[in-house]
This record gives structure tokens, sequence and C-alpha cells, in this order.
């Protein structure tokens, strides 16, 4: 009798034990709904030479603002591919999806869907005679160039950002873009979102081309 006894005061602490913990418990945010609040696009983009690299934009929904473009070029894949399928999450992280940009995505020349021929680290051209000299600066400025012009609501600015192969590219292109951009060189970390011009350390290397160029 008193080990039956025991046996039901063990399972009522138990069972008492568990219900603090479930209550007790921190609430877990559900993730962020990117179809929720962006819409999504796909261009195939023309660059000076006629090659049309394949490029997923995602716009947010919320058009009381104006917004600049956060630009990831890269030969990874920008998949899933569909104006339908979405990317479960959009930017490096989700501080920035709440922060409001329009993220571009393209499959860099040669990968994926975009046409043209991929060549690994393909090397700088300093000196450009005709549209057929091309390289990764000619295809970030042309395409650059044609959001600004073609993705409505954007406020004119644009940061570019990558990591490994991407990351190389992007500080090569901002050697192109050096000259020609107002007020030189933004950066933002991971998790701080930037719009306008700020120097932090562990940064992405943005660049912001001017409107006339």
């Amino acid at each position: 009798m008193a080990r039956r006894a025991l046996a039901v005061v063990c399972v009522v602490a138990a069972l008492t034990l568990l219900q603090a913990v479930a209550q007790n418990k921190p609430e877990v945010n559900p993730p962020y709904d990117v179809r929720a609040h962006y819409t999504k696009y796909e261009y195939n983009i023309p660059m000076r030479d006629g090659v049309k690299l394949f490029t997923s934009i995602y716009v947010p929904k919320d058009s009381s603002t104006p917004y600049p473009f956060l630009m990831n070029r890269t030969p990874y894949s920008v998949a899933p591919y569909g104006v339908d399928n979405y990317r479960t999450s959009i930017g490096p992280s989700e501080s920035f999806e709440k922060s409001g940009y329009i993220f571009a995505y393209q499959d860099v020349r040669g990968r994926y869907m975009s046409e043209g021929t991929f060549q690994e680290m393909r090397p700088h051209i300093d000196n450009k005679t005709s549209k057929n000299d091309v390289d990764d600066s000619t295809d970030t400025y042309d395409t650059i160039e044609w959001l600004l012009k073609n993705v409505p609501n954007n406020n004119g600015r644009v940061g570019i950002r990558g990591d490994l192969v991407p990351r190389f590219l992007y500080f090569r292109e901002h050697h192109r873009f050096a000259s020609s951009a107002e007020g030189g060189v933004a950066a933002g970390s991971d998790d701080e979102p930037v719009h306008g011009r700020r120097r932090v350390s562990h940064c992405r290397c943005s660049a912001l081309p001017r409107r006339d160029r």
C-alpha cells in the first residue's frame, strides 16, 4: 500500500513539474513569411554584349516608401526558380527582411539560368574598347543600370553582397564603381541593415552607383 501511495505521489509530482516547465517555456516567434511581405519577379537582364542574365527580384508589398536594392550575384544558383516559388528567407538575416530592401539575386554569366560562358575568376579588363569586352564589373554595372531604370519604387541606391567567390567578385567590382559612387562605400554587417552610408566591422562591401551613369 505504501509503495502504491509513493508511486502516485511521484506521478503527480512529475506531472506538476512538466506542467510548470511547459508554462515557463518561452514563446517561439513564427518564421518570417517572405511570401506575405514580398512579391517575386524574374527577369532576363540584357548585358552590353547581348547576353542575358537571369535575375530573381523580391519587392516589398508595402509601396508607401522607396527602397534600396540589395543584390547578390552568385555562381551557386538563385533557386528556387519560378515566380510562385519563394525562398524561405532572403537577405543576410531576418532584420534585413523586416527593414525593407528590394532583394535581387542573379545567376552570373554562364551559370544555371543565365546565358553566356562561365569562367571562374574571370580576368578583369582594365581598358575596354568594345561592347564585347565584358567581365564581372561590366555585368554588375549593366545589371544595376537596368534595375534602377526598370524596377519601380527604388530609391536609387544599390548594395552588393556575397561570400567566398561572390565576395571576391564584389571587391573587384567595387574598383569599377568607386570612381562613380556618390559618397563612396556603404557597408553593413550580417544583422545590421544599412540604408545610407556607414562604416562597420565584419561587413559586406557595397557600392552606391550614381544614377546618371
